[in-house]
C-alpha cells in the first residue's frame, strides 16, 4: 500500500517538473524577445 502511494507521489512530482520545464521553455523566448 505504501509502495503504491510512494510511486503515485513520484509520478505526480515528475509530471509537475515536466510541466514546469515545458512552461519555462514556452515563456522564456517571449520574455527574451520582449524589450
Amino acid at each position: 500500500m505504501s509502495m503504491l502511494t510512494n510511486g503515485r507521489i513520484v509520478v505526480m512530482f515528475i509530471c509537475m517538473q515536466l510541466t514546469k520545464l515545458y512552461a519555462y521553455s514556452l515563456f522564456f523566448p517571449f520574455s527574451y524577445s520582449a524589450p
